[in-house]
């Protein structure tokens, strides 16, 4: 289990595509409840929550993910060590 979440950490691709779709839901989102609003404010003002949900899952992501770069940063480093 240990080496799954290693070798996951390292191909790193997959976080940053679920960051960069967090990011462009919440944008994407943001314009569309914008326009909404424009037209019907009470219905945009009502969307206008997907952004909210999708920003803060963005904010939360960075802040999980920084956390697991630092720890298995030290758990990488310390397997090299002991390879050598």
């Amino acid at each position: 289990m240990k080496q799954y979440f290693v070798n996951f950490y390292k191909s790193g691709r997959s976080l940053a595509l679920l960051q960069w779709a967090y990011g462009t839901v919440a944008i994407i989102s943001l314009l569309v409840s914008g326009i909404l609003a424009l037209m019907n404010q009470p219905l945009g003002l009502s969307v206008l929550i997907v952004p909210a949900v999708a920003g803060g899952a963005f904010a939360l992501n960075l802040l999980v993910w920084a956390i697991i770069k630092l720890a298995f940063d030290s758990i990488v480093a310390n397997e090299e060590i002991k390879k050598k």
